[in-house]
């Protein structure tokens, strides 16, 4: 268990990736376990962006006279809605390409196990 505990824990340390999207490197050479953390955020910031109110569309009117009308809105145009959600989206994607990169590098196999028994219970 120290063994494959250790291994991991070193593996950690070197296994590093860029995040790449539409060939365009948005993060170089992050850690593997920096690439969980984004992971999770960029999913809290997906929901964000999926819960952010749009504007009605039907709020076009014909021209039928001249007044002045002041609307206050935190409600954003859905394609821009839609585009931060295709940005997160494509960003995510990377994310777990980098981390899969990451994943699969080779490694030191460490062991530490007999080590740390041997020091506990000598001879």
């Amino acid at each position: 268990m120290f063994d494959i505990v250790a291994t991991q824990d070193w593996a950690n340390c070197q296994a590093v990736a860029d995040v790449v999207v539409d060939d365009q490197v948005i993060l170089a050479q992050v850690p593997f376990t920096h690439l969980l953390f984004l992971e999770k955020q960029l999913l809290d910031i997906q929901t964000l962006v999926e819960k952010l109110p749009v504007l009605d569309p039907a709020e076009r009117c014909v021209t039928a006279g001249t007044w002045t009308t002041v609307k206050f809105s935190g409600a954003i145009p859905a394609a821009r809605k839609n585009a931060m959600l295709d940005r997160v989206r494509a960003l995510q994607d990377a994310v777990k390409s980098a981390r899969e990169i990451a994943n699969g590098l080779e490694v030191e196999k460490k062991k530490v196990g007999a080590k740390i028994l041997k020091f506990i219970f000598p001879g």
